[in-house]
């Protein structure tokens, strides 16, 4: 059994993945009395990346045709990769914190080696897994679209659309409509730079490192637009990023 779909319907079985791991997650939390966010998160992300391995297992491909494998890319594309992605979190941060966004609160709540831990490793590793690993070695290529001399295919377009779609989860949480947005663009921008490379490469090692470099970069744009904001302004912003 070769799991073989058109992207659009990858991008909704992919969604009943996430939901079905969230339901998964829910349980396991009330069961084992979980009450911190941190544990929490982390709880669903593994439980993402467990159903995404069960499911890869399942369709009885080689994990290497899931890009649990060498990565092929070459040095500018490392390099041109960590860059977008630093580039598109830090943009993201900086675009929240001069809006009127209040920014993603449930994260502000966190300590520093919680969101290194949940957010820039954790999260970073399952969700890819999930979209660049599962989705995306679901979807057949198809034509898609050229921007200069980058071609980007339809399982790339609906790779990263999925993976911002994704986000819009974040309005459970109370964020406020000016943040999501600005999230779900940032996401999707993200998404579609690891679905390149994960195309490109055939690994999900470089799409990782992105993802995890758009995290940092995300945090290290958020701290300088606050300290330009307080220089220029003489006070603080109302949000942390």
């Amino acid at each position: 059994m070769h799991i073989r779909l058109h992207p659009a319907l990858a991008f909704v079985a992919t969604w009943v993945v996430f939901l079905l791991g969230m339901g998964v997650a829910t349980g396991i939390r009330r069961l084992a009395g979980l009450e911190s966010e941190f544990l929490s998160g982390l709880c669903f992300k593994f439980v993402l990346a467990a159903l995404a391995l069960l499911l890869m297992l399942l369709d009885r491909r080689r994990l290497s045709a899931f890009g649990f494998c060498r990565s092929h890319s070459t040095w500018p594309d490392w390099l041109i990769g960590l860059g977008l992605g630093g580039l598109f979190g830090a943009i993201g941060s900086a675009a929240i914190i001069v809006s009127p966004g209040k920014g993603m609160t449930f994260l502000q709540q966190q300590a520093f080696w919680q969101i290194v831990v949940g957010v820039w490793i954790v999260s970073s590793i399952s969700e890819e897994i999930l979209v660049r690993g599962l989705a995306q070695s679901w979807m057949t290529g198809g034509s898609g679209l050229r921007l200069g001399r980058v071609r980007l295919s339809t399982a790339v377009l609906a790779s990263g659309l999925l993976f911002g779609s994704m986000h819009l989860m974040i309005l459970r949480a109370g964020v406020d409509a000016w943040t999501v947005c600005i999230v779900v663009a940032f996401t999707t921008s993200l998404g579609l730079v690891a679905a390149h490379y994960r195309e490109k490469s055939g690994s999900l090692l470089l799409p990782i490192v992105i993802h995890a470099a758009g995290n940092v970069g995300g945090m290290v744009g958020g701290v300088i637009t606050a300290i330009l904001t307080m220089i220029l302004t003489g006070s603080p912003p109302n949000v942390a990023g």
